[in-house]
């Protein structure tokens, strides 16, 4: 999977330096489809950007059904501030689908988290290209010649495992539902002209062009990653972080938990009185268990009900004008050198 090409750049040199030495090599782009790995002794090299801090959901929704059956694979995460708990969890996931993972690894490309901050560009992010390049072909260059012997750990030992745990906690609530919330903040402002470029580049399928006439845009759906394709390739720089989106779902998302909240503390009175005392421990757990679902479902139906009000309203040109204004307008966007986005980019290799 790739957002704007940094995972592609170093899936790419990764399946040259295995070619080099003598591997057959097939690289396939991780999308809103089931990932194909055929029978045999393939070794699977994993490849995709830390969203999140973690590993994309899309990456473990193309996995659902591959069986590893105890072949080798291998774990390669690209990143713009750090690996997160990315390179944790797609060596358990590997794992858990009967692989032997034998080597992870990963580096820093351009951050471009162009929702918030404007993405690395010119001589900076080429330096960066450059050397994210280099780690990602010496990392091809150590798994083509000891991918037979190579220890499963993750890269980086016992500092880079507790501060995958670290993350944890923030990485999966974000591949829950803050992605998805994320996705719902974005907007095509007045620029517009529903060319489709973001609906057919995006790796989860998760924007659709809807409306009709001039109130035709795009429309961006739950399954949203949050990858920054369509906001940096979008070529009439068009698609915007939207102030307003933001301000309501935010709102309207702490009425939701205080809600949840209040609601589960009758509950849990009235449970009080009616069952057995439990163990404060057990109580507890059973209450932030409850509480988590409780939320990560409300924020969905807020996403559900709100969305569809929120896009009729915009199909008013002064609304629309309204929520198109951002401070991302003023951003630059990034796309890695050299990167032409299409369906059959890289995102997997195989031996």
């Amino acid at each position: 999977m790739t957002g704007t090409g940094n995972t592609a750049r170093a899936a790419a040199v990764i399946a040259e330096e295995l070619g080099a030495a003598g591997w057959e090599v097939h690289l396939q782009e991780i999308r809103a489809r089931a990932l194909v790995v055929p029978d045999g002794d393939e070794t699977l090299v994993l490849c995709y950007p830390v969203l999140g801090f973690g590993m994309p959901g899309l990456v473990r929704k193309a996995l659902r059904g591959v069986r590893g059956k105890g072949r080798l694979a291998a774990v390669y995460a690209t990143w713009g501030g750090g690996a997160g708990a990315a390179l944790l969890q797609g060596s358990m996931l590997l794992r858990r689908k009967g692989f032997r993972p034998v080597a992870s690894g990963g580096t820093r490309f351009p951050f471009q988290w162009t929702q918030m901050f404007a993405p690395e560009t010119g001589e900076e992010a080429q330096l960066t290209v450059d050397q994210g390049t280099a780690e990602a072909r010496g990392f091809g260059k150590r798994l083509a010649a000891g991918a037979q012997g190579a220890p499963g750990r993750l890269a980086g030992g016992v500092r880079r495992f507790l501060t995958a745990l670290f993350w944890l906690p923030v990485s999966v609530p974000y591949a829950w539902i803050g992605r998805s919330m994320l996705g719902a903040t974005y907007a095509a402002d007045a620029s517009c002209k529903a060319c489709g470029v973001c609906q057919r580049q995006c790796p989860a399928g998760a924007i659709v062009i809807a409306g009709s006439g001039p109130a035709r845009r795009p429309r961006w759906r739950a399954a949203c990653q949050g990858c920054n394709r369509c906001i940096n390739l979008c070529p009439r720089g068009s698609v915007q972080e939207s102030p307003l989106r933001v301000a309501v779902h935010l709102l309207l998302n702490v009425a939701v938990i205080v809600g949840l909240v209040s609601a589960l503390n009758l509950a849990a009175r009235y449970a009080a009185a009616v069952v057995p005392a439990a163990p404060p421990v057990v109580r507890t757990v059973a209450y932030v268990a409850v509480l988590i679902a409780m939320i990560v479902w409300g924020s969905r139906l807020q996403l559900l009900i709100l969305e569809p009000v929120l896009f009729a309203l915009e199909s008013v040109p002064a609304f629309r004008r309204l929520v198109g204004k951002s401070w991302t307008a003023r951003f630059p966007r990034y796309r890695c050198p050299g990167f032409k986005p299409a369906r059959s980019a890289p995102g997997a290799a195989q031996r």
